[in-house]
C-alpha cells in the first residue's frame, strides 16, 4: 500500500513537471490570437512547416513553406531573421511544435505556434489561399 501511493506521487510529479514544457521555449496559441497578431505585427515571418503538397492544397496567406520533414530545414530556417518574432503552423499542431522547439535549439527568440493547426484555423473559417 505504501509503496503504491509512492508510485502515484511519482507519476503525478512526472506529469506535472511536463505541463507547460515549451513555455521557455515557445508560446502556443489559439486561432483568434494567431490571426490578430500575424495581421497586426509588421514583417511577419510566417512559416508553414507541412509539404509542399500540403501547402499547394491551402495555406495561410503571406506564410512561406518550409517543410519540417526536408532535409533543408534547417539550412531553410536559418536564412530567416532570429531576432523577429516566427509564427508556425502545421496542419493540427503536431510538427509546428517540433519545429518550434528546433526553431528555440537554432537560437530564434521568439516562437509563436498555432496551437490545432491550419484544421482549427478552418473549423473557425478564417480564409486560406488554395
Amino acid at each position: 500500500m505504501k509503496n503504491s501511493i509512492y508510485y502515484f506521487l511519482f507519476i503525478g510529479l512526472i506529469f506535472a513537471s511536463c505541463l507547460g514544457q515549451n513555455s521557455d521555449k515557445f508560446q502556443s496559441i489559439d486561432v483568434k490570437q494567431f490571426s490578430k497578431l500575424i495581421n497586426t505585427e509588421q514583417n511577419v515571418q510566417l512559416v508553414d512547416v507541412r509539404s509542399a503538397a500540403e501547402y499547394a492544397d491551402s495555406h495561410i496567406e503571406k506564410s512561406i513553406n518550409i517543410n519540417l520533414n526536408s532535409e533543408g530545414f534547417e539550412s531553410n530556417v536559418l536564412k530567416l531573421d532570429k531576432t523577429r518574432p516566427i509564427y508556425v503552423y502545421c496542419q493540427a499542431g503536431g510538427r509546428s511544435k517540433k519545429a518550434a522547439s528546433k526553431l528555440h535549439d537554432l537560437g530564434f527568440k521568439q516562437i509563436i505556434e498555432l496551437d490545432g493547426g491550419i484544421s482549427d484555423w478552418k473549423t473557425n473559417k478564417m480564409a486560406t489561399i488554395k
